[in-house]
C-alpha cells in the first residue's frame, strides 16, 4: 500500500515538472516573442521607416500649404505652381491675387509675364537645328548671320548661347537698371552699327555675364535662317504646333480680364511694376506672356524630344567648362546645376518666374518638371528660392515612397528649400 503510494507520487511529480517545464516554454516563447515586437517597433520609430505609402493627394496637400507658406513668408503677391513627372500630372494650383487693387484672385487660366524665359523658345529652336545638323555650336555665328560687328566675327554660337559671349549690352541704362523710360534703337541694323565700336567685356569663353544682347543675335540667326522675323518664327515652330492657345510674344492681343497685374518689391510692400516697351526684335529674350499650362505643354515637348532629341539634348545640357577651369552658369542656354543625383536645367523670368526639369541619365524616365509663376513679392524673393522649396518636397516625397516600397535603403531626408514641417525631417509621414 506504502510502495503504491509512492509511485503514485512520483508519477504526479513527473507530471508536474513537465507541466511546470512545459508553462515556462510557453513563457519563454511569449517573452521573446513580445521582445522582439518591441525590438521591430523601436527599430521602425528610430528609423523613420514610413508607415503607409503617401498618397498624390498627401503631396497635393503639402505643394498647396507650401505655396500658402511662400505667400506669407515672402510676401508673394500671386502664383501659379504645376509639376509633372515622367507626362504624369502631380499638381496643379494657385494661389493669392492677381490684382491687388482692385482685388482678383489667381486662377489656373491667369496670364503671367515670364519675361526672360522665352529664351528657352530660341535655345530650343538653336538646339534643333543643331541636331539637324544645320547648325555647329562651335562655329562662329557670323556664319550664319551676317552683319555683326567685327570684334564678333570669331564669338561662338555656344558662346552667345551660354552668355559667355564677353558682347555689351545693346541698350542704355541708368545705373544698370532698366525703366520704362529705357531708349532702344530703331531696328537690329541700329543696334549692330551701335555697338560696333564698342569693346568686349571680356575674352569670349573666359567668364559668364547674362546680358539681353547675347538672345538678340540668336533670334536674328533663326530670322535669317528662317528668312522671317523672329516673332513670326516662334509662332510656326512652337506655339501654334503646340497649340498655346494662351502664349504671347509681346503685350499686344493678351486678353486683360485674365492678365495678371506685375508688381515689385517697395520697402517690403507691393506697388504696380512700370512695363518696358520692348521693340518686336526683343522679343527672343523679354515680353513672353502666358500660362502655367503653356509653359508645362513646352517643357514637355521639349522632355519627350519633340523639338531635339533626347540623347543630343542630355549631350548638350552639360556644365559649361570655360577656358579657366571654372564652371559657367548655363548648358547650351539652359541655366544648369545639380540636385541629390539630379540634373537641373531651366531658366528664370524676372527674378518673379522659372522653369526647371529634373532629369538623371536620361530622360526616358525619372524626369520631373516644375513651373512656378508669379507676379512679384514684398520681399523680393528670388524664383530659383521658390522652386527649390518645391523641390524640396516633391523630391523627400518620393524618396519616402521609394523607401516604403523597398526601392530605396534610406529615406531622404531634410531637401535644401524646402521648410522642415514640409519635409519631415528624415522622417516620412
Amino acid at each position: 500500500m506504502d510502495g503504491g503510494k509512492q509511485q503514485h507520487g512520483r508519477r504526479s511529480h513527473r507530471v508536474l515538472c513537465a507541466l511546470r517545464r512545459q508553462s515556462m516554454r510557453v513563457f519563454t516563447i511569449r517573452c521573446k516573442a513580445i521582445v522582439l515586437s518591441f525590438v521591430i517597433v523601436l527599430v521602425v520609430a528610430c528609423s523613420g521607416v514610413p508607415t503607409r505609402v503617401q498618397s498624390d493627394d498627401d503631396l497635393s496637400h503639402r505643394l498647396q500649404a507650401l505655396l500658402q507658406s511662400n505667400r506669407h513668408r515672402y510676401g508673394v503677391a500671386g502664383q501659379a505652381l504645376l509639376v509633372m513627372h515622367d507626362g504624369k500630372l502631380l499638381f496643379r494650383g494657385v494661389d493669392g491675387d492677381a490684382t491687388i487693387d482692385p482685388r482678383k484672385t489667381v486662377s489656373t487660366d491667369s496670364i503671367f509675364p515670364a519675361f526672360s524665359i522665352s529664351k528657352l523658345f530660341v535655345s530650343t529652336l538653336i538646339l534643333q537645328l543643331v541636331d539637324q545638323g544645320n547648325v555647329d555650336f562651335d562655329r562662329p555665328a557670323s556664319d550664319y548671320l551676317p552683319g555683326l560687328p567685327k570684334t564678333w566675327k570669331t564669338i561662338t554660337v555656344r558662346d552667345f548661347l551660354d552668355h559667355t559671349s564677353g558682347v555689351p549690352e545693346y541698350f542704355a541704362t541708368r545705373e544698370g537698371d532698366m525703366s520704362s523710360d529705357t531708349a532702344f534703337p530703331p531696328d537690329l541694323t541700329a543696334v549692330f552699327a551701335s555697338l560696333s565700336d564698342t569693346p568686349l567685356q571680356f575674352t569670349p569663353g573666359t567668364q559668364t555675364r547674362y546680358t539681353q544682347t547675347n538672345y538678340l543675335v540668336l533670334s536674328a540667326l533663326l530670322a535669317t535662317h528662317y528668312g522671317k522675323p523672329y516673332p513670326q518664327v516662334a509662332q510656326e515652330h512652337i506655339i501654334r504646333p503646340l497649340a498655346l492657345r494662351h502664349t504671347w510674344l509681346g503685350p499686344a492681343g493678351v486678353p486683360t480680364d485674365t492678365e495678371v497685374t506685375a508688381y515689385t518689391a517697395n520697402h517690403g510692400t507691393l506697388r504696380p511694376d512700370k512695363s518696358i516697351a520692348w521693340p518686336s526684335y526683343a522679343y527672343g529674350h523679354a515680353e513672353l506672356y502666358t500660362t502655367m499650362d503653356d509653359l508645362a505643354r513646352f517643357m514637355q515637348a521639349v522632355a519627350s524630344g519633340q523639338f531635339a532629341g533626347k540623347d543630343t539634348l542630355v549631350r548638350l545640357w552639360q556644365p559649361r567648362e570655360l577656358s579657366t577651369g571654372e564652371r559657367g552658369w548655363f548648358a547650351s542656354g539652359w541655366d544648369y546645376g545639380e540636385n541629390h543625383g539630379y540634373r537641373e536645367v531651366g531658366h528664370d523670368g524676372g527674378a518673379r518666374s522659372r522653369v526647371r526639369m529634373l532629369f538623371k541619365d536620361s530622360l526616358d524616365s525619372d524626369t520631373y518638371l516644375i513651373v512656378y509663376l508669379t507676379n512679384g513679392s514684398a520681399k523680393d524673393v528670388w524664383s530659383r528660392t521658390l522652386v527649390e522649396s518645391v523641390e524640396g518636397v516633391v523630391l523627400s516625397t518620393a524618396a519616402c515612397r521609394a523607401f516604403s516600397s523597398g526601392e530605396a535603403t534610406d529615406p531622404i531626408g531634410r531637401w535644401a528649400g524646402a521648410p522642415a514641417s514640409l519635409t519631415r525631417d528624415r522622417t516620412c509621414p
